[in-house]
């Protein structure tokens, strides 16, 4: 639902009823909840949940994260990878988008930016495969540093990107029914990420 609502609602806050990584990080907003249904609780408990919010909030203190989910709002895929009228949700699709924070001619240390990508339920084989998403609001000539959030399988290929690269295509693998979280921040002049 964020990638639809954020482009019309900039600052929106959705929720989730589980702390499990693909519901809770695709309502991540400018606003974060996790509504706990106390009618039909977890079988191992609340108490389970401990762990995983820790993680995120964790993660939500990083480096670079602070009023990010309030950023510009780039969709990196259509809502469907399926050319169907009217459109629908594709249940072997992908859906990504990305929150940047900077512009060409502001200072390299203040810009940074997060992508949020979900592999969705039916998607194929059960093996990972890689997606290329093309980013905004990056600059070509400046370098970027990656950060992929608490994942148990690696989603990018290194660390270190040019502009020019994640402007042509940042790879993510993700298996079916997974997500990723990539932070990113510029920290120099263009290098060979090599």
């Amino acid at each position: 639902m964020a990638w639809g609502l954020s482009h019309f609602i900039p600052f929106h806050g959705l929720g989730s009823t589980s702390p499990a990584k693909y519901p809770f990080r695709s309502g991540m907003g400018s606003t974060i909840s996790l509504v706990p249904n106390v009618y039909a609780p977890p079988a191992a408990g609340f108490p389970s949940w401990v762990a995983d919010l820790k993680a995120y909030r964790d993660d939500l203190r990083a480096v670079g994260t602070n009023g990010i989910f309030g950023c510009d709002f780039f969709s990196l895929t259509n809502y469907s990878d399926h050319l169907v009228t009217p459109p629908v949700l594709a249940p072997d699709g992908w859906i990504a988008w990305q929150y940047h924070n900077g512009s060409a001619d502001g200072l390299c240390a203040s810009e940074h930016g997060v992508v949020l990508a979900f592999r969705r339920p039916a998607n194929g084989s059960a093996t990972p495969e890689r997606r290329h998403f093309s980013l905004r609001g990056v600059v070509a000539s400046r370098s970027y540093v990656l950060v992929a959030w608490n994942n148990t399988v690696p989603v990018l290929e290194r660390t270190r990107y040019s502009g020019a690269e994640l402007r042509a295509g940042l790879a993510v693998m993700l298996a079916p029914h997974t997500s990723a979280v990539v932070t990113y921040h510029c920290t120099a002049p263009a290098i060979d990420a090599r």
